[in-house]
């Protein structure tokens, strides 16, 4: 009677040894690392905008950008002093009635230089 019981104990046991055995701990744990180590960075621009992300890894640079987790975004590009200025190319031999007068030019590349009214000419220097 008692060789009946044996595989009967054996396997309570077994379930038994099952049920506690493992803990499912460790998936909350890394959650919690992963929200934990995200970051935001803030880049401020030239024009008073601003740039962020969030990500793992980041960094910031104000007036030029931001990086997340290898992801680059640029501050917008500010209007240099040639944006207004006229061409010295254009402008160069072109005739003019002040003498001595100057005009602020940028060449093609955006170099500023400067135009002078003489003998009815403009004459540019970039």
């Amino acid at each position: 009677m008692k060789r009946r019981w044996f595989p009967l104990v054996v396997l309570a046991g077994v379930v038994l040894m099952g049920c506690g055995g493992i803990e499912e701990v460790p998936a909350q744990q890394s959650l919690a690392t992963v929200e934990s180590a995200l970051v935001t960075c803030t880049a401020t621009c030239g024009d008073g905008s601003t740039l962020s992300c969030t990500g793992e890894t980041c960094t910031a640079s104000d007036n030029f950008h931001v990086t997340c987790d290898g992801v680059r975004q640029d501050c917008p590009t500010p209007p240099t002093e040639c944006t207004t200025r006229r061409s010295c190319e254009a402008t160069n031999g072109r005739s003019c009635y002040e003498p001595r007068a100057r005009l602020d030019c940028c060449t093609a590349e955006e170099t500023p230089g400067i135009c002078v009214c003489g003998a009815s000419r403009w004459a540019c220097i970039f």
